[in-house]
């Protein structure tokens, strides 16, 4: 009786262990996938103008849901800003050397059945705040970009 016990309690705690280590990194991986789709939509690249504001590049990236998300753009990696290094885009910002050019995610949704997503950023460079509705077919796919400019 006291190995079933044993075998009860086994199954209740590693169970739910070995899901939840497994379920962040597919999630991340996720993550990735649904970004790296929104940065190279064309829909959100207009917007960078690296040809004219060179400092624009690497991609700066900051917000919800984006963790250690590993991306690319402009053939480089994107960095992602968190805690005191975004501290310092904001203050430049605010003493007029520049506006905020990171690109901020503010949302992102991913449906229960996993097969479609709703990003939302910010992009205080270009004073334009994007939502973005992707689909996910064999990769992810932008489906509708909705731009509101302030």
């Amino acid at each position: 009786m006291n190995a079933i016990k044993l075998a009860c309690i086994l199954l209740f705690v590693c169970v739910p262990i070995v899901s939840c280590h497994e379920n962040p990194t597919n999630q991340t991986t996720v993550t990735e996938s649904i970004l790296q789709a929104v940065i190279d939509s064309p829909d959100v690249d207009q917007f960078f103008h690296i040809d004219i504001f060179p400092y624009r590049k690497p991609l700066l990236l900051t917000g919800a849901g984006i963790g250690d998300a590993r991306l690319s753009k402009f053939g480089e990696p994107v960095k992602i800003l968190q805690g005191r290094e975004l501290e310092k885009y904001d203050n430049d910002a605010l003493l007029g050397k520049y506006p905020p050019y990171y690109l901020k995610v503010t949302s992102i949704k991913i449906a229960s059945d996993g097969k479609q997503a709703t990003v939302k950023l910010d992009y205080p460079a270009e004073g334009v705040l994007c939502s973005i509705q992707l689909k996910k077919n064999e990769t992810w796919d932008v489906e509708k970009c909705k731009i509101i400019s302030y």
